[in-house]
């Protein structure tokens, strides 16, 4: 990849603190500084690619993805791939497109959740990979908790939506008004905030 997984989450983290007030602005900076301090590049690279090239295939037959028991929330390859397999769509700026989304739930968990900017519990790549994809799709929605994180997610979806939108070259209303688009989004994003929680304690939402 062109561009480190820390360098992409700094941008991130630029355009999520931009928009506040300046008291407010610099205590989440602070609290960006501190997750920057324990972040690892190569593990989370590691990871985000496993989930993410996954995450676009659109030539496996059928519509379940990575970790999912069922196809309820179908992988975006598979939901896509009329749009994925047109010759105009760049692939990888898909994937860079869906990086940035995974990326902002990564700092919502840290910067506008009560979650603190522990040291990482896991450290070993592998172990996160696997305890990571099924705590994704394992959740209940219907929990309190996973609710609000839910919605907290979908909250930052217009920005980092375009993104995918364009990539695609899909017109943003026609994309945001198909039946799966939000649902879909919103668990790319909710995939980063709960891998951060199990590379911060090894377990979810504790």
């Amino acid at each position: 990849m062109e561009e480190s997984t820390k360098k992409r989450l700094q941008s991130v983290m630029r355009s999520m603190t931009a928009p506040l007030n300046q008291e407010f602005r610099a205590a989440k900076q602070d609290a960006a500084r501190r997750l920057l301090e324990v972040f690892c590049d190569s593990r989370i690279c590691f990871c985000t690619e496993n989930y993410l090239r996954a995450e676009i295939d659109f030539s496996t037959a059928g519509d379940r993805g990575l970790g999912r028991m069922s196809d309820h929330i179908p992988r975006f390859g598979a939901y896509f791939r009329r749009e994925m397999t047109a010759p105009e769509v760049d692939v990888d700026a898909v994937y860079n497109a869906l990086l940035e989304l995974l990326l902002t739930g990564y700092t919502i968990n840290v910067l506008f959740s009560k979650t603190e900017c522990l040291t990482s519990e896991v450290t070993v790549k592998e172990e996160l990979l696997e305890k990571w994809i099924p705590s994704i799709y394992s959740i209940d929605p219907r929990d309190p908790s996973v609710d609000n994180t839910l919605n907290l997610c979908q909250s930052f979806l217009p920005g980092p939506g375009e993104k995918v939108s364009c990539a695609l070259r899909v017109p943003v209303d026609e994309f945001s008004q198909r039946e799966k688009t939000v649902e879909i989004l919103t668990y790319i994003s909710f995939a980063g905030f709960v891998l951060r929680d199990i590379e911060a304690r090894g377990i979810m939402f504790q």
